[in-house]
């Protein structure tokens, strides 16, 4: 998967199809204290997996969403994994600025054993810092070590995109 992954990570030109419909949902919700949690939900419809968004100011505004997406995969979804992946968010809840200082803004793909995250180590975990006029924050992905690269880098990539870009 390394290999495939980082050949995929070189290529600057991502072309994802869904580009308006993601614009749209974004754009359609505007209330601040909410649109971490939309943000993820957006990046989970999306992808088919658990979207993740955080973003920092004051305190730390981090959200998941699709985490029934983990109970339709037959290998994702084994009780052992599920039980791993609930005590990894609760990790990265309470860590969370220290996850973030080690995540420059470019997108960050971990597979397995190379999560910094050590409950994740049987997914592969999606991330990007963004940075908009408003706020610092962090989008990613977390799915199956199966999952469709192209489309889940070129989501993230575009997410961040638009985020950057949205309020200036």
């Amino acid at each position: 998967y390394r290999l495939f992954v980082n050949e995929l990570l070189k290529d600057e030109r991502f072309d994802l199809e869904d580009r308006e419909k993601i614009k749209k949902n974004l754009q359609h919700f505007e209330e601040r204290r909410a649109y971490s949690f939309h943000i993820a939900k957006v990046l989970a419809d999306f992808s088919q997996n658990l979207g993740l968004s955080g973003s920092f100011g004051r305190q730390v505004d981090f959200h998941e969403a699709g985490l029934l997406s983990i109970f339709e995969d037959e290998d994702f979804g084994r009780p052992e994994n599920i039980e791993s992946i609930l005590h990894g968010f609760e990790a990265l809840e309470k860590n969370f600025f220290d996850f973030f200082r080690k995540i420059n803004q470019e997108t960050k793909v971990f597979i397995g054993e190379e999560n910094p995250i050590k409950d994740f180590k049987e997914c592969t975990l999606i991330v990007s810092i963004y940075e908009s006029l408003e706020e610092k924050g962090l989008i990613g992905i977390l799915g199956p070590k199966r999952m469709n690269y192209l489309r889940n880098i070129s989501l993230i990539k575009e997410t961040k995109n638009l985020l950057e870009n949205a309020r200036e």
